[in-house]
């Protein structure tokens, strides 16, 4: 689970994907001491994926980041 929401931060902090970087040009996740919160992980094992949830600031949505945890986690 560690290794899961470890990606997950990753991603945030350092976008891979163009529609992380596009929706974190518009909003900002919750940090708290300068880490973002993760509110919820998600795993599904009959599709071997996960999705790790973040609370956007000022919003009453989340943020969420779809990795696969098949072999290796990787992000969707």
């Amino acid at each position: 689970m560690k290794e899961i929401k470890q990606a997950a931060i990753q991603e945030i902090l350092n976008p891979t994907f163009g529609t992380t970087k596009q929706f974190l040009q518009v909003f900002k996740v919750q940090t708290k001491k300068g880490n973002p919160v993760v509110r919820r992980i998600k795993i599904d094992k009959s599709a071997k994926s996960a999705t790790v949830y973040f609370p956007v600031q000022d919003e009453n949505f989340f943020c969420a980041i779809y990795l696969d945890i098949e072999k290796e986690i990787e992000i969707r």
